[in-house]
């Protein structure tokens, strides 16, 4: 009786969601460059400048959430450090345990000398300054800023092309009428 094998093809749905998220990235990207041609092309100045608002707004959240949190920057290290000292802790308790079942003097002295070192590992942690690097801080907000505001130089330019269309067609109305 001759075996049938069934094969079954496992598709990796990875890059299809790939794509699915790029495109509905793009059609978010043209909703809102269609948008802010219709906003801009109102007879009224201030509706094409909601959206380049919106996204000025959305910049400045995010330079002061990175100022805001970079106070507690140095808290990290500091965690951090704590995390070491809890390491170096249990490797002490681990040196006691083995200090129980050795009998050996050159075994003791050397458990013994690395308890010392161990120790001596704890206090440095204790001494470590932990101050706020604001030359770094100044350019993540910097970074973050320029970063931030691509959209809204683009919705700006789209603005100001639009209204300047405007105005040569108001001027060209005017013209004629005069000619008139």
């Amino acid at each position: 009786m001759p075996t049938e094998y069934i094969i079954v093809y496992r598709t990796d749905y990875s890059a299809i969601m790939y794509l699915l998220v790029v495109i509905i990235f793009l059609a978010f990207c043209a909703g809102a460059i269609f948008l802010q041609v219709y906003l801009s092309r109102k007879e009224s100045k201030w509706p094409g400048l909601i959206l380049p608002s919106i996204t000025l707004g959305f910049s400045l959240l995010a330079i002061f959430g990175i100022a805001a949190f970079s106070v507690f920057y140095s808290t990290e290290t500091e965690v951090r450090m704590l995390n070491a000292e809890r390491v170096y802790l249990q490797e002490i308790d681990i040196l006691y345990e083995r200090t129980e079942h050795t009998e050996s003097p050159e075994e003791l002295e050397r458990i013994a000398d690395m308890q010392e070192m161990l120790e001596q590992r704890i206090y440095s942690l204790g001494n470590v300054q932990t101050e706020t690097n604001w030359t770094a801080v100044i350019a993540r907000l910097a970074y973050t800023f320029v970063m931030m505001n691509i959209p809204t130089i683009v919705l700006l330019v789209i603005y100001l092309a639009c209204r300047g269309k405007r105005r040569q067609q108001r001027a060209l109305n005017v013209m004629s009428v005069q000619d008139l």
